[in-house]
């Protein structure tokens, strides 16, 4: 008789008593509890090992980790300080339709961009070119008559968000406040991933 067969007969006769029926439960229970926790482990490895790096989002990875929050405002605040945009913003990407303001000066100035906010028409332009890491420009929703300068944060998954700074439209430095921007997009997504 095989170890299959010996296995069947003792779970299809009845129990003799009493202890036997418990010894039975608690084995059977042990080994369906054992069968449904690793089909989930199986089916959502992130139960056990957590979300991968690259697939967290900024605020996942700034709320995890204090020293990466340190850097970042320190990178943003000396480019803010250094070449004094009207405004300066480092937004998460959260969903597919939904961001949030993470880092964004003079908040006062751009009041649609700091804290959650939906996907505006600005960001449907500089949308397109982030899937390329490219940089992109558009006309500033938040002050008109200015120019909008966004360059992907980019992790080796997806783009995560977005570093973005208002500028004059001033044609002969766009080139030159481009370059910046995407240094700075650069330097944070190394920090961040």
């Amino acid at each position: 008789m095989s170890w299959k067969d010996t296995v069947a007969k003792a779970y299809t006769t009845v129990p003799k008593s009493v202890k036997e029926a418990i010894w039975k439960t608690s084995v059977a229970l042990t080994v369906i509890s054992s069968l449904l926790t690793g089909f989930a482990i199986w089916r959502s490895p992130s139960f056990i090992l957590g979300l991968p790096v690259p697939r967290q989002s900024i605020i996942e990875r700034l709320a995890h980790e204090e020293d990466l929050k340190e850097q970042v405002w320190e990178h943003m605040e000396d480019f803010f300080y250094s070449h004094r945009p009207y405004g300066l913003m480092l937004v998460s990407w959260e969903e597919l339709n939904s961001m949030v303001g993470i880092w964004v000066r003079p908040a006062d100035k751009i009041p649609g961009k700091s804290g959650p906010h939906s996907l505006s028409p600005d960001m449907r332009v500089l949308g397109g070119p982030f899937l390329f890491g490219e940089c992109a420009q558009t006309e500033s929703l938040a002050m008109p008559g200015r120019l909008m300068v966004a360059c992907p944060v980019s992790s080796e998954y997806d783009v995560q968000g977005y570093v973005a700074v208002i500028v004059d439209p001033n044609a002969s430095r766009i080139d030159l406040v481009v370059r910046l921007v995407e240094v700075l997009a650069h330097r944070i997504s190394d920090i961040i991933y």
